[in-house]
């Protein structure tokens, strides 16, 4: 009778033993501290391209605002190139001079404009799209979280269960005997005990002595 609470003891401890390794390297945790990590890689990776479309949008609007101070420029120099008050040929000259010119640069200005324009639609088109993934993925991310707190909470009851039990088993051993055990115990490791099966001993697989089987279940050893 003693061997067997023994028994059901060592079976309780290496449960415990167990679950409290599973508790102390879980694989599920690793996986979800890599996923968390590559989240804040990825939403660091989208502020970065959402920080380019604004810049990209405070560029646009410098070269818009250009771009119409340079039409103001234009309207009033061909208002003066075409009002007939100036009759003097090297003014008039002139005037067409600086309408080329103003004509190229309105030109190079509306060119950088419509580059910018698509360049924006491209990177906000890509933030808008990896934004819906990144929600999606932080979604799952977040329901495995929720599946491994409640793991880690029925790990957690599992391990009270079994420390209950062992020591309702522990009282209703014999002092010596348990003293024994703990005394096996620290010198062999945790699996102190092991069944005999057909004359076999299953730990350290060497044949057991008939008369030594006897004894054991004698009580004599």
């Amino acid at each position: 009778m003693g061997l067997e609470k023994l028994w059901e003891l060592q079976e309780l401890q290496l449960g415990l033993e167990r679950i409290q390794q599973e508790l102390k390297n879980p694989s599920q945790g690793k996986e979800l501290k890599r996923e968390k990590e590559r989240l804040e890689s990825y939403y660091t990776q989208i502020q970065e391209k959402k920080r380019k479309g604004e810049r990209l949008q405070e560029q646009l609007a410098l070269h818009e605002n250009t771009c119409r101070s340079l039409e103001v420029k234009k309207k009033d120099t061909e208002a003066k190139l075409y009002s007939g008050q100036i009759n003097n040929p090297s003014e008039l000259q002139n005037l067409e001079q600086q309408l080329t010119h103003l004509n190229k640069e309105i030109s190079v200005y509306q060119e950088k404009i419509k580059e910018l324009n698509m360049e924006l639609q491209e990177v906000f088109g890509w933030v808008k799209e990896h934004s819906q993934i990144f929600q999606g993925q932080v979604g799952e991310y977040q329901a495995r979280l929720e599946e491994y707190r409640l793991w880690r909470e029925e790990r957690e009851r599992e391990i009270q269960d079994l420390k209950l039990r062992m020591e309702k088993l522990e009282k209703e051993l014999d002092e010596d005997l348990l003293r024994h055990y703990r005394e096996l115990q620290s010198r062999l490791g945790l699996r102190a005990l092991a069944r005999v099966e057909n004359g076999c001993c299953s730990g350290c697989r060497l044949m057991v002595s008939i008369i030594l089987m006897q004894k054991i279940k004698a009580g004599a050893v």
